[in-house]
């Protein structure tokens, strides 16, 4: 009741499950923009990272548009149905920030969204990954450097077994995909059965990330 989930292009109160209200969903068209990583792991996005929706992300990140997660938590749980609705997950989990951009920041974007989406879909959250490299940027970067920049950068948490599991991994943005190649490879390397991964936006991989 304080906290109520809102349309996030009218501000209207909407339903807890729904990311956007009736009059605005015209604006609001979910589809499935689909990635392979090189070893294999699937990215499925919601949105380009253009207009409305990168302006979103972006005052999510950089502008203290923390309730932004909702709506974002919502849709993501829209693609994992509709496309991976016969798999089940055994955790949920988000690529981590350093430490450091978190007490910037205030809150770690892709854990909240992660988390959201977990309890939407009736999945655990877990903490798979930690960020041991506070690394430059990825969106200073061109495509070379953004796979140098992101080695040894995860490291997997320890916290549970992941031996035989099913792992979906969230990010808010994919371009060229080297993050997520990285988390992917140390999840499957520390046991992990299979990893899918969804992320709120995606570039074409000349963009920034």
């Amino acid at each position: 009741m304080l906290f109520p989930n809102r349309c996030p292009y009218c501000n209207a109160v909407i339903e807890p499950e729904k990311p956007v209200c009736d009059e605005c969903s015209f604006r609001f068209d979910p589809k499935p923009y689909i990635q392979r990583l090189p070893n294999g792991c699937t990215c499925i996005s919601a949105f380009e990272h253009s207009g409305i929706q990168r302006k979103m992300m972006l005052d999510f990140k950089f502008h203290k548009k923390k309730h932004y997660y909702k709506s974002f938590a919502a849709v993501i749980n829209i693609l994992v149905k509709n496309e991976w609705g016969d798999i089940h997950f055994d955790y949920y989990t988000s690529v981590p920030a350093h430490k450091r951009k978190i007490k910037a920041r205030g809150y770690d974007q892709t854990k909240i969204i992660a988390e959201s989406a977990a309890d939407l879909n009736c999945c655990k959250y877990r903490k798979l990954l930690v960020q041991v490299k506070n690394n430059r940027p990825q969106r200073e970067l061109n495509a070379q450097e953004r796979r140098e920049n992101v080695k040894g950068v995860y490291e997997f948490s320890g916290k549970c077994d992941l031996v035989g599991k099913t792992i979906l991994i969230i990010d808010d943005v994919i371009t060229t995909g080297s993050t997520l190649l990285e988390c992917t490879n140390t999840l499957l390397e520390n046991g992990a059965k299979a990893v899918c991964c969804a992320t709120v936006n995606c570039r074409s991989r000349s963009d920034e990330d």
